[in-house]
Order: C-alpha cells, then structure tokens, then sequence
C-alpha cells in the first residue's frame, strides 16, 4: 500500500510557494526559528490563502485541481498518532468503513522539517483508538506498531485517513502547511 508521495514540483514554483507561505507565518506567527510552542494548528480562509499564496493558485492549475477545501498551518513538536475527516464517526471500525472523497492531503514543509519524521502505523489491538474530538481519531502508540515512515523535506502528498503521527528530534517547533480539496486530486498520487 502506498501511505505518500513526494510530489516533483518544478523549482522556481516551489520556491515561491514556500516564500509566500513563510511569510504567512513570519506575519501571523512570528519569525520560524524563535517560535516556541507545542501545538498550533490554524486554518485560513480559503480565499485569503490563495490571495496570499498566488504561486498556489498556479501549483492548482497546472495540476488540474479545482477547488481548494481548507489551507491550515500547523506548528507542533510532536503530534500523536492519528487519523484525520473522522468527523461524525464513532468508532475507527464505523470510519474505515465511510466512503470518503478527501482521503488525500499534501503537506508543505517550511522549518524544522529535517529534524522531523512522519511515520504510518497499524493496530496490534482492537481498542487501540481513544476518540478525542470529532475531526481526529487518536491511537495509544503502544497498542501500534510502525510499518512505514518519511521526512518531509519537499511538498509530499500523503494519505491522512490512515494512522499516522509526527515526531521532532530537536527542540524547535516544526511548521508545515497541510492542503486538502474538494475532490482528491488522486492523478497525483
């Protein structure tokens, strides 16, 4: 099974979009390097992002995706093991078992990523999720076991609906932007 993909992006694009979303965290956030904080995770308006990420709106072009459904920007040190569009589930069982269109994000690294891992896990028991909320479903780790692991060092597109966490190995804060659409665009995958 394929968990993700890096994506080949051309160069210049790339560099862009990256300017662009840094300096979305440099203006709301503050500077990457003196951010100290364990867990943030916001979304941006929709229309705001594209206004203020343009190279994006070429990216979706070029790539034939339409609509972009939520832009959001995480800075965390570690992030336990999860599942992502569990909202209205009860249980994992009930999620495994919902059809989804938005199975897919692409995740867009911006500091502190090399010192980082995202790693994709299976369940060795059956009570191993602990629902917290109702967009995540969380796992306790010790009930898991690692089948597959990536640094994200480029805009990787990633399979969010299966069990999957992030790890720092230093004691910075890690900023991605994480992008999901209306339809998966799954000729990227």
């Amino acid at each position: 099974m394929k968990f993700y993909k890096k994506l080949d992006l051309d160069h210049d694009l790339w560099s862009d979009i990256h300017r662009q979303m840094t300096q979305i965290i440099i203006e709301d956030y503050g500077i990457p390097g003196e951010i100290d904080v364990d867990r943030v995770y916001g979304c941006i308006n929709n229309d705001l992002f594209l206004e203020r990420v343009p190279a994006f709106k070429i990216f979706m072009s070029e790539n034939r995706i339409e609509k972009l459904w939520i832009a959001c920007v995480a800075l965390t040190k570690n992030v336990r093991a999860h599942v992502d569009f569990s909202r209205g589930c009860s249980s994992y069982q009930e999620f495994q078992n919902k059809s989804l269109d938005r199975r897919l994000a692409i995740n867009w690294p911006i500091y502190n990523v090399a010192q980082s891992e995202t790693a994709y896990y299976e369940t060795l028991e059956n009570d191993a999720a602990v629902i917290r909320d109702n967009l995540l479903i969380n796992f306790e780790e010790n009930k898991l076991r690692k089948i597959d692991s990536f640094t994200l060092t480029e805009p990787t597109m990633l399979r969010a609906d299966l069990i999957h966490g992030m790890k720092v190995f230093n004691d910075k804060t890690r900023i991605i932007f994480s992008t999901r659409f209306q339809q998966d665009p799954i000729h990227l995958f």
